[in-house]
């Protein structure tokens, strides 16, 4: 006697059902490796220098402005163009009112600087925009004929401006964009 297996179908191969209702899990990846900052280039190194020997420049210029202001020769020439223009003028009011016009600037000037060049070191795009249009204000200030402390400022601010628009540095400010927002999204999970 001969013994009959049953003969079984094949499982149907172009299928891609599982027969398992219930699949094994995953295994949980590797944590992502901590993202590493880029390097910073010596052009953005060297506009911070010249930014901060721009500082120094606007906190000599202040006391500089105000002792021109009050100098005998000031004093005459702004005497003789009241007079010229017909009125008269108390020279004490208005040298009070433009030394406390050249403190407040200058204070605006160093702030202003100052956190520009903190943020270009940090490597923040916009702090290089910034300081490209106060350059470019800056320098539009040479046409009232500031004095010489003024001149060496300005023209120190746009030499510390356009390096941060040569290569590589354009490329340390996008690199310096995308680790910030690695390290974002790494905290985040």
């Amino acid at each position: 006697m001969s013994e009959q297996v049953p003969q079984v179908p094949p499982a149907p191969q172009d299928n891609n059902y599982s027969y398992n209702s219930y699949a094994g899990g995953q295994m949980p990846g590797a944590p992502a490796a901590a993202p590493v900052p880029p390097k910073r280039p010596k052009q953005v190194d060297s506009s911070f220098v010249l930014l901060m020997i721009t500082l120094v420049l606007t906190v000599i210029s202040v006391p500089a402005g105000i002792a021109f202001l009050a100098s005998d020769e000031n004093k005459a020439a702004m005497q003789a163009d009241a007079a010229a223009a017909g009125f008269t003028l108390d020279l004490d009011v208005a040298i009070a009112a433009g030394a406390m016009v050249l403190v407040v600037m200058g204070i605006i000037c160093f702030a202003i600087t100052l956190l520009v060049a903190i943020f270009i070191r940090k490597g923040h795009n916009w702090a290089r925009i910034v300081l490209a249009v106060y350059a470019g204000l800056s320098v539009l200030t040479l046409l009232t004929g500031t004095n010489l402390l003024g001149w060496w400022g300005i023209l120190l601010m746009v030499a510390a401006t356009v390096p941060l628009f040569l290569k590589p540095a354009p490329a340390y400010f996008s690199e310096m964009k995308q680790y910030r927002l690695s390290r974002k999204f790494s905290q985040v999970q």
